[in-house]
């Protein structure tokens, strides 16, 4: 039961508690005005509080460790009924303590004690929020406290998605996703093996390069690109969990003045559908499905034999 300081007149009632000056020897003292001496005040139990409260309100445990959640309440209470709710990081509610017992999904991993709730192992699917809901048997009192538990997640290896060919002048963004560590990573950028500053204009080696960098999405974006911004990238997650992680292999980045690789597919494609009109209409024309005066109205002479094995020499 809690204890509050007070007069000795608190016993009848004729006088409120006092504040608390200070504590010595598990007594409380205030000093006495004109007297230079202090003066002993009696600790007496206080009532109708109906507190829960925690000494934990945020554990941090790396990855399959133990862990324990305390929900400690008011003797007033008497014997409670306590439940225990969980929300995820994506906000979803399940139970894990109810009617006595451990619910499914968490039976012989979590174990209950009137005060706490006692994780034997911890999962990365752990991390969120936990309610302590007391109430009294009869129902007319009731307290809740919540509990946040991290469970620290090193990041697996990040996957970059970077162009291999862009036009200069074009804006161009750079992805790095990862997906498992915990707290969510920040990311990093390398160019040819050098990390790359969020602020390139003060950096000698990128001042001239057009790039925003976003390391809580792991975003980079050129806007415009340069020819100076060509070469091998590769991004970098870290947590403060374990080790930062980099994607590999590293990936190029060509920037071309024209988009050399858009003119080179679209003349492949010009070739193949010419080549494949003209085996058609070759192919009419042995089968007899082209008469004659269809004939004289082509406007080119029908495909010879030759001319067929020079489309075939060509793909």
């Amino acid at each position: 039961m809690p204890w509050e300081c007070g007069t000795h007149k608190d016993k009848t009632g004729s006088q409120g508690k006092v504040p608390i000056w200070e504590k010595c020897n598990d007594k409380c003292i205030r000093p006495v005005p004109g007297r230079g001496d202090w003066e002993q005040l009696l600790l007496v139990p206080s009532t109708g509080s109906y507190t829960v409260k925690t000494s934990t309100p945020e554990v941090t445990v790396p990855v399959g460790a133990a862990a324990d959640l305390y929900c400690e309440y008011s003797a007033d209470f008497g014997e409670p009924r306590v439940e225990w709710k969980f929300r995820d990081l994506q906000g979803s509610l399940t139970l894990v303590y109810y009617n006595k017992k451990i619910t499914a999904n968490y039976e012989g991993r979590v174990a209950f004690s009137p005060r706490a709730l006692h994780f034997k192992e911890t999962l990365a699917t752990d991390s969120g929020q936990y309610m302590c809901d007391v109430n009294k048997q009869d129902g007319s009192q009731t307290g809740s406290v919540t509990v946040k538990l991290v469970v620290q997640v090193p990041p697996a290896v990040p996957q970059a998605s970077v162009p291999t060919s862009v036009t200069t002048g074009s804006s161009v963004q750079l992805k790095c996703v990862e997906s498992q560590g915990y707290p969510r990573p920040t990311y990093r950028w390398y160019r040819d093996q050098v990390l790359m500053p969020e602020k390139p204009a003060g950096s000698p080696t990128f001042r001239n390069s057009s790039y925003s960098l976003q390391p809580s999405t792991g975003l980079l974006t050129f806007d415009p690109v340069s020819r100076s911004d060509a070469g091998e990238y590769m991004c970098e997650a870290v947590n403060g969990v374990g080790e930062p992680v980099k994607s590999s292999p590293p990936i190029r980045m060509e920037v071309y003045d024209t988009n050399v690789g858009g003119i080179v597919a679209g003349v492949i494609v010009a070739l193949i559908i010419l080549a494949f009109l003209g085996v058609s209409v070759w192919f009419a024309y042995r089968k007899g499905y082209l008469g004659r005066k269809y004939h004289r109205l082509l406007p080119f002479p029908p495909v010879s034999e030759r001319c067929l094995g020079l489309a075939a020499w060509v793909f």
